[in-house]
């Protein structure tokens, strides 16, 4: 009988279970069992290389209608609704051309995937341990990652703001008035007639030449110096307060004198504001919902698998109660199930085909729900950062840099790439055990 190379065997298996997906009838383990032990008992079990023939004759005449259809619909709804939530979530087109960093996209094109060829599986995790292609991939990321860190820590004091009364405390320090007058720490410590002295003479020098101390009126920051020059005692309660408290002080001085309607207009900040929390509550929501979606392809595919292991198991145990008592001379007497054992692995390797098959629409869907979060991230980034000092400034005090977005995201990176690394063990397991269990090949 003409010998098939184990890679052929499984490409033409997973290419009849894929097309059988859409069976309704529930497998029948009973017969499968019976037509197997069948074919092994006409063999001599103690030559592998006939055990091997059998195997692969089985594999190819097996019957895989193992009732996934609800699971193939499940996958069709899954991407359905995704592909919706994306269409809802996001805009015709960006708005915007920041974005996320090119580098980090090319990364995700990189992520491997769970490996679903059984035999392929088991030769991807022969590899030393860190050194298969998933560990190897974590590493990239985490380098990656490390570099958003020193970019984070590097920018933070781009964005670190300060309350307007301790920018007017640090303007009077500045003050050459102040600084004639020996400092802010200097007018503290003095009495209140050594400054009301220090302020007579002052007056006298603001006299003969008032353009080197004098601010402009509209300036509220130079009239709230004024004040404090003007006034030691305030000077010195101001500067005896807490910073909330300074800060409260001086925007009351800005109402009193009337500065409020001088000041720059701000009215676009508080709308800003609110829109981009809603946005980043929104992208939160958004990926609270993702998760909500592809959940249930993952119960129930693994709903579905128990199952059928254990239909499978139920019928083996019977068969093995059916086996007669054999005497074995001196070993005494059992029942002998090596020939049992081998069909059952033969039964059971079609549905570790299906399995592997089924944890990469798991693992895909839940890649498909990450890119949409990717995407609307991009389509913020690119609509809101960069485009002026405040706009960074609000989204840097919410953590919503690009740096600290993307760091957060390779996180849900890593965790999908060990996810692919379990599925991928499962299925280097499934050959490992087949390889062991029927064809007697130890590695």
């Amino acid at each position: 009988m003409q010998q098939r190379h184990p890679w052929l065997l499984t490409l033409v298996l997973m290419t009849f279970v894929s097309s059988t997906f859409a069976q309704k009838s529930a497998p029948n383990f009973k017969k499968r069992l019976d037509e197997a032990l069948s074919a092994i008992n006409k063999v001599d079990i103690a030559k592998a290389k006939e055990i091997k023939t059998v195997a692969d004759d089985q594999l190819l005449k097996e019957a895989t209608d193992i009732g996934l259809a609800f699971l193939d619909a499940e996958t069709a709804r899954m991407k359905k609704e995704i592909d919706d939530r994306k269409k809802a979530y996001l805009p015709p087109a960006s708005s915007g051309s920041a974005g996320l960093d090119r580098e980090f996209m090319k990364l995700i094109a990189d992520m491997p995937e769970p490996i679903i060829s059984l035999h392929a599986a088991k030769k991807a995790m022969k590899a030393k341990p860190g050194e298969d292609i998933f560990a190897l991939y974590i590493k990239k990321v985490e380098a990656y990652q490390e570099q958003l860190k020193e970019e984070i820590l590097k920018n933070a004091a781009s964005f670190t703001t300060m309350p307007n009364s301790y920018k007017a405390k640090q303007d009077l320090q500045n003050n050459p008035m102040i600084q004639q007058m020996g400092g802010l720490e200097k007018l503290q410590n003095m009495s209140p007639e050594e400054r009301q002295a220090l302020a007579k003479k002052m007056a006298e020098k603001m006299k003969q030449n008032p353009s080197a101390y004098n601010g402009q009126e509209s300036d509220p920051k130079k009239a709230f110096t004024q004040k404090m020059l003007k006034d030691a005692t305030f000077a010195a309660k101001f500067n005896h307060m807490t910073v909330p408290q300074q800060q409260e002080e001086y925007e009351l001085f800005k109402k009193e004198n009337g500065f409020v309607d001088n000041e720059p207009k701000k009215t676009s900040n508080a709308a800003l504001t609110i829109t981009i929390d809603q946005k980043i509550t929104g992208i939160f929501n958004h990926r609270q919902e993702l998760s909500q979606t592809v959940a249930p392809l993952q119960t129930k595919t693994e709903e579905h698998f128990a199952a059928l292991y254990k239909n499978l198991d139920e019928q083996l145990d019977a068969q093995v109660k059916a086996l007669p008592v054999v005497e074995h001379g001196e070993a005494g007497s059992g029942k002998d199930t090596r020939p049992l054992d081998i069909a059952y692995n033969i039964v059971l390797y079609p549905i570790k085909v299906q399995e592997a098959m089924a944890n990469k629409n798991i693992w895909a869907s839940q890649l498909s729900a990450i890119k949409v979060t990717i995407a609307e991230y991009d389509e913020f980034l690119g609509a809101y950062w960069g485009k002026n000092k405040t706009t960074d400034q609000l989204m840097a005090q919410r953590n919503q840099t690009p740096p600290a977005i993307l760091s957060g995201i390779c996180n849900e990176v890593i965790q999908l790439t060990k996810l692919a690394k379990a599925f991928t063990n499962m299925s280097a397991s499934a050959q490992r055990a087949y390889d062991e269990k029927v064809l007697q090949f130890f590695e």
